[in-house]
């Protein structure tokens, strides 16, 4: 097989989809070669490549395709890629025999389907019982007669998993209806799995072919499904069958390079319908698919002989797929209904122009061919930059090419071009004026385009199916909601700071609030202090969420409309945010809104005054190394302090060791982010009321009550907020729905917030204090009174200026005296208080624990 040859078959997405990157809906991915926040890797299907558009990756300025994408990937050389390639297309070297297991295991799947009653009951149920299926009993493997070649094969094929259980293999798709896929010859090639007991979706490794089949060459109408059980449904309608070709995707973003090849080699065919689910991810990506299919495919089928093809959408209910329909339904009319009243999309008009990829368009004329390279900027408004690099059709020389760059939005400098293509080329003025007016359009068609799918990808919302609603509202109707949400934290990976994972992960939940509240984490660099805000983070869903690393003065001001209301507004790192950023972000923390008047110049020339109004309120979370936080950002925030002992960092690294070894169920990991992001969904606004509010008292010892009450009221609301789905939902005189918090809201907010009502209570900051406890513990260890600064930092480990910063900090509080020594040889110090901060703890819990039992009691 040449190089050639296997880039031809092997398609992108298919590779993506082998190292389980999945391609969104504006065809990008989050890059696998920087740390990519937001999707910068852009998926060409039509040049089978892919391009990264951040400057801070390795590959930026390159396109690569599925060779140099796996010799990246995988750190290999060019020929392992190539073996790699070979391995995912199933290719099978001619001098090499290898076992088929493929037609061995569809005989056993259709086999147990015919004795499974569940099986049986499960396809009657989804409508579907009337084809030939398969169950997959995930005992094939146990049969006496099974050689070791066949169970070799079988784990090459990727039907026997490796696990770490004794019973040394995870069966794939096990108790699943099982699909065949099959290739241009109509031979079983690939199996679809689909789970009976639970939503679960399982392809065969590498996988390959079509469902039902390849469409048949005289297919004149075919009909697109979103998935396989929505295929098979269609094939249970006669009429459906007799007149159309029915052919499933592998999702909404399942066009694979099989299917575009067997599509496109349909010459007789006149009409695509797609029908993919009802709900808004599918209405999205039936648009797009349409018009990827015009612009495409459609092309493609016109030139072989049919200028009419037309394409369809078919749109279902609100949140209904094909199946559901179905098995509700079982109409045979309904479904003629809908084909009937399907809409087509026209071809766009801007079909000279080209996009071959981010970088290079091709705009072409039958007298001269016009290349854009570099593309454009689609965030200037104001003009229109590009290099074009121009070519005489047909081209007689070297001389027959101009390049030129230039701002398409000036006059003069278009004028100047025209003139110049005309002597050079010797075409008339009048024809190539009219050339480059339209291709100023379909640029500016294109940045619209650019624009509106960039701020859809920004503003897309997270849709659920009603089994997604079921399970997230299981969850929440916990009775052990908090318990389970403490639980589910630790399976996500998170090690020893569960309390400040609990605590960011309700206020992160408090976004939905008319005051929301908000978090900033301290800690050394290091700390990891970042890592937990970005892990608790991925639990929001990500439409909710604005992750950024840094932020300029007015970047607040003109976010788009909508796009910071009710959002997780999440800063990587504060220490470089400037003064007048961090007051953008506090007003919108206090305020929930922005207001700013900007002096601008009308038509006239003349200034006017013009208002720029954002509107909120966030949730903030920020990070910082820095041990004070300025005072009026610190009175906004609950601070949260970074677990930065011995004991934790082990527990950490332990982690980390258990995760490079492949011990973590990264599956089980992604399940339960998912499932977080569902339960967020599901929560909605109301109003929470606290009838115990009056009753509970801060201790005296708390510096500024005022906010610190503020905070820890509202925190008591957030707990009661996440618990609505269990709480009784009420309406006050003036016709307000509430809820209300109950004794036991009160119990977990004393629970979680005792260190932080701790560090607000302590006038040491949180370094020097852990300083401090560390120092006693070492004059205990070592049964001494007094100490001199050069061995303490010696056995500690400290840096000599925080060391001389702790010193000055603790003298500075009365917390050391000087015994004696001088500056040359070196002070001796000595403890003033001993066991202050355990009195202070105690002091806190016993306030806290009192004036909970005292409103049990009443």
């Amino acid at each position: 097989m040449t190089i050639e040859q296997i880039k031809e078959s092997l398609s992108i997405q298919d590779v993506l989809a082998h190292y389980g990157y999945a391609i969104n809906r504006n065809k990008h991915i989050n890059c696998p070669f920087h740390e990519d926040k937001n999707p910068s890797m852009k998926v060409y299907e039509e040049t089978n490549t892919v391009y990264c558009f951040s400057g801070n990756c390795s590959t930026h300025g390159k396109s690569l395709d599925v060779i140099e994408f796996i010799m990246k990937h995988e750190s290999c050389t060019r020929h392992q890629a190539i073996m790699k390639c070979k391995s995912l297309l199933n290719y099978q070297n001619p001098n090499q025999k290898k076992m088929n297991l493929i037609p061995q295991l569809w005989q056993e799947f259709t086999n147990c389907f015919t004795k499974s009653k569940k099986a049986k009951s499960y396809a009657q149920s989804r409508g579907i019982e009337n084809l030939e299926l398969g169950y997959n009993q995930g005992r094939w493997h146990n049969k006496k007669e099974r050689t070791e070649d066949e169970i070799k094969a079988a784990q090459n094929m990727g039907y026997l998993l490796p696990s770490m259980s004794n019973k040394g293999h995870k069966v794939w798709a096990k108790e699943c209806l099982i699909f065949a896929l099959r290739n241009a010859k109509n031979e079983v090639v690939s199996f679809y799995g689909r789970s009976i007991n639970q939503s679960g979706h399982f392809y065969i490794k590498n996988r390959q072919g079509l469902y039902p089949s390849y469409p048949k060459a005289t297919t004149k109408k075919l009909i697109l499904t979103e998935s396989i059980i929505d295929a098979a449904s269609l094939l249970q309608i006669a009429s459906i069958v007799e007149s159309y070709s029915v052919l499933a995707l592998y999702g909404t973003n399942g066009l694979t390079e099989e299917h575009r090849a067997a599509i496109s080699n349909l010459k007789n065919l006149e009409e695509i319908i797609i029908m993919l689910d009802g709900d808004e991810a599918g209405s999205q990506a039936s648009e797009k698919l349409a018009k990827f299919l015009i612009d495409q495919l459609g092309h493609s089928a016109r030139s072989c002989g049919n200028p009419n093809l037309s394409i369809k959408i078919a749109h279902l209910a609100k949140d209904m797929d094909v199946n559901e329909l179905w098995a509700n339904h079982l109409s045979e009319g309904l479904f003629l209904e809908l084909l009937s009243e399907a809409q087509e999309l026209k071809p766009s008009s801007n079909t000279a122009l080209k996009i071959i990829n981010a970088n290079y368009y091709i705009y072409k004329t039958q007298k001269l061919n016009i290349e854009v390279l570099g593309g454009i900027n689609i965030e200037q408004m104001d003009k229109m930059a590009c290099t074009l690099r121009l070519t005489r059709i047909p081209k007689r020389n070297a001389l027959d090419k101009l390049r030129q760059n230039l701002n398409l939005y000036h006059s003069g400098q278009v004028k100047s071009l025209i003139k110049r293509v005309a002597e050079e080329f010797e075409l008339p003025m009048q024809e190539l004026r009219l050339v480059f007016a339209n291709l100023i359009e379909s640029l500016e068609e294109v940045r619209s385009q650019e624009q509106d799918a960039a701020l859809e990808n920004q503003l897309s919302k997270r849709s659920l199916s009603k089994e997604q609603k079921q399970k997230a509202l299981a969850f929440l109707e916990d009775e052990k909601l908090m318990e389970r949400t403490w639980e589910d934290l630790g399976k996500i990976g998170i090690v020893g700071e569960r309390i400040s994972a609990m605590i960011m992960y309700l206020c992160f939940s408090s976004r939905k609030l008319e005051k929301p509240l908000h978090v900033i984490s301290l800690g050394s660099s290091g700390s990891l202090k970042t890592h937990l805000q970005e892990s608790i983070a991925e639990l929001i869903p990500e439409h909710e969420v604005i992750n950024i690393t840094s932020l300029s003065d007015n970047a607040l001001y003109y976010y788009p409309k909508g796009s910071l209301e009710h959002s997780l507004f999440v800063v990587e790192d504060m220490d470089g945010m400037s003064e007048d950023a961090q007051y953008a972000v506090r007003e919108l923390k206090s305020k929930g809104y922005l207001k700013k008047d900007v002096v601008l110049k009308d038509v006239k020339g003349k200034p006017r005054t013009v208002s720029v109004f954002v509107k909120g309120p966030i949730c903030f979370a920020g990070s910082t190394t820095k041990e004070k936080v300025y005072e009026d950002n610190a009175n906004r925030c609950l601070l949260l302090y970074r677990n930065e002992s011995k004991a934790h960092k082990e527990a950490v690294m332990k982690q980390q060791r258990k995760a490079s070894a492949g011990r973590v169920n990264e599956l089980e990991q992604r399940g339960i982010k998912e499932l977080f992001k569902d339960v967020q969904m599901m929560l909605q606004p109301i109003k929470v009321v606290n009838p115990y509010a009056e009753k509970l008292v801060l201790p005296n010892q708390v510096f500024k009550p005022l906010r610190t009450n503020a905070h820890y009221l509202k925190f008591i609301e957030v707990i009661t907020f996440y618990h609505q789905h269990q709480r009784t939902i009420k309406t006050s005189q003036s016709g307000t729905r509430y809820i209300e918090t109950t004794i036991e809201d009160i119990e977990w907010a004393n629970k979680l917030m005792k260190d932080v009502l701790l560090s607000k209570s302590d006038e040491l900051s949180w370094g020097v204090r852990q300083f401090l406890e560390r120092l006693k513990r070492w004059l205990e260890k070592n049964k001494v009174e007094s100490f001199r600064m050069k061995e303490v930092r010696e056995a500690l480990r400290i840096n000599p200026a925080n060391m001389k910063y702790y010193v000055q900090q603790l003298l500075r509080y009365n917390q050391l005296k000087i015994l004696g020594g001088s500056r040359y040889r070196g002070f001796e110090y000595e403890l003033v208080k001993q066991n202050d901060y355990q009195e202070l703890k105690s002091h806190i819990d016993s306030v806290l624990d009192t004036v909970l039992e005292q409103i049990k009691s009443r």
